[in-house]
């Protein structure tokens, strides 16, 4: 196996990685006692109903599904990626998707989140980056 594909496959884990944490802290956060303070906001966004398309949903139950959704997507991104390395690997437009998706991930995990997918998605654009050059 070439460094190239190391990095490639080294990548495209992070980002399953990054979707599996996601969905894990998303569904054992529903479990965690939280402070009174936030107990508040979560009954509120309950109480927050959102017209929708042949349904109405809480704005915390969107928050909800869309985070899940979220997860499961980076599984998917990275699981495509693993399945089909050489392919990707050949195609210069797939990695820069790649590239530009991870990128974009971690500048929108620094602004909006925490250090751990920030730096999962560092890892990620940096790494299929590296496959060009080595």
């Amino acid at each position: 196996m070439s460094t190239s594909e190391t990095l490639f496959i080294f990548a495209s884990s992070a980002i399953v990685l990054t979707g599996v944490g996601h969905t894990l802290a998303e569904l054992a956060g529903a479990r965690r006692p939280m402070p009174h303070h936030l107990v508040a906001v979560t009954d509120q966004m309950k109480a927050s109903v959102l017209p929708m398309p042949g349904r109405a949903v809480s704005l915390f139950d969107l928050m909800r599904g869309l985070s899940l959704m979220m997860g499961a997507l980076f599984i998917a991104f990275g699981v495509s990626n693993l399945a089909l390395v050489s392919a990707v690997m050949a195609s210069p437009l797939a990695l820069g998707v790649d590239i530009a998706v991870c990128t974009l991930g971690a500048a929108v995990s620094a602004r909006y989140l925490f250090p751990v997918p920030t730096v999962l998605m560092g890892i990620a654009a940096l790494s299929f980056a590296a496959t060009l050059f080595v």
